[in-house]
């Protein structure tokens, strides 16, 4: 055997090893893009590679103010108030009981509103929030003029607590508080007389 041929046979011997020790791996592969007008790059490709990775499993991050995705405030996120009685354009008299309702889970404690003349007065406080959500509240609108007209509306604290201390009845406000749940503002007109006796109601000036 020549010299060169005992080379050729040493270097396939050694090839067929390597294939041998890599097992079922492919080899890499190294094409040219087809059609490229740009001069051809080369893509190495491993075939030895699935062609798509499994998606590795989320951890539990926890929920709510736990979380790590937590990136918005919580209070109240999940409650709401609303006015049951009086319907917007309801006549009503000097003074009348209101009844409401809040929904959802927390610890708001609803404060009732009443603006006249620009000027939001906080009525007498509410003092029972029934399981269910449902409330009630005096309200007195004072000795206006008939066919007087007031808004009224309910604002959710973040507890009894600032409710009682933050809202006292006759307290005056220019604007509602804008980072507290509100309901939908119900307007009322005066008739006059008093058709509902809530009884310790603030009136307004």
């Amino acid at each position: 055997m020549s010299q060169n041929r005992l080379f050729q046979a040493i270097a396939l011997a050694g090839k067929s090893f390597r294939r041998q020790l890599l097992g079922s791996a492919a080899p890499k592969v190294v094409r040219r893009r087809q059609h490229e007008r740009r001069p051809a790059l080369e893509v190495l490709e491993d075939r030895s590679l699935p062609s798509a990775l499994p998606l590795l499993p989320v951890p539990n991050l926890g929920h709510g103010h736990h979380g790590i995705f937590a990136l918005t405030h919580h209070h109240h996120q999940h409650q709401s108030v609303a006015i049951l009685t009086p319907a917007s354009g309801a006549v009503v008299g000097q003074s009348f009981t209101l009844t409401g309702q809040v929904s959802g889970h927390g610890h708001g404690w609803p404060v009732v509103l009443v603006q006249s003349g620009g000027v939001w007065t906080v009525q007498a406080a509410v003092t029972t929030l029934a399981a269910d959500g449902s409330f009630s509240d005096s309200i007195s609108l004072g000795n206006p003029a008939p066919h007087t007209q007031f808004q009224v509306v309910v604002i959710l604290a973040h507890n009894h607590h600032q409710a009682l201390t933050m809202f006292a009845p006759g307290t005056t406000l220019t604007s509602l508080p804008a980072n507290l749940p509100a309901s939908a503002t119900v307007t009322v007109t005066t008739a006059g007389g008093s058709t509902s006796h809530g009884g310790g109601g603030v009136g307004l000036s």
